[in-house]
């Protein structure tokens, strides 16, 4: 959200407020669409059919796959996850947000913001 909404201290209330609206399956329908790079019609023409950047794909991915053992820890009883994995998970997120650094300021790093906001509004 600070991307979006600034990182100055008085921001802060309006990035958390903000933030918890965020649908994260609408944020994962986004992801898939920039994983696959197969953006919506409207999104591919306005980015004049130039291709989606690998690294924003490499976010994209990281977040599905991060966002699935989450999914694992919070709902399946029956998920174990040693430390190992864990740290292997963390180093994962960690490479992720180092690609993220790299493009968040590009247009497809824009882009990406927009659409993990605004996809169910954008994907038409």
């Amino acid at each position: 959200m600070g991307n979006l909404l600034g990182k100055a201290s008085t921001a802060r209330p309006l990035r958390q407020a903000l933030g918890r609206a965020c649908s994260h399956a609408a944020m994962a329908k986004a992801c898939r669409s920039f994983e696959a790079a197969s953006l919506p019609s409207p999104l591919a023409a306005a980015r004049g059919g130039a291709p989606v950047h690998p690294d924003m794909r490499q976010v994209a991915r990281t977040f599905l796959r991060l966002q699935k053992q989450r999914h694992l820890a919070d709902y399946d009883l029956n998920a174990l996850f040693n430390r190992v994995e864990a740290l292997r998970l963390v180093a994962l997120a960690d490479s992720a947000l180092a690609t993220w650094k790299r493009v968040r300021r590009s247009n497809d790093g824009r882009l990406f913001l927009a659409c993990l906001v605004l996809w169910d509004g954008l994907k038409g």
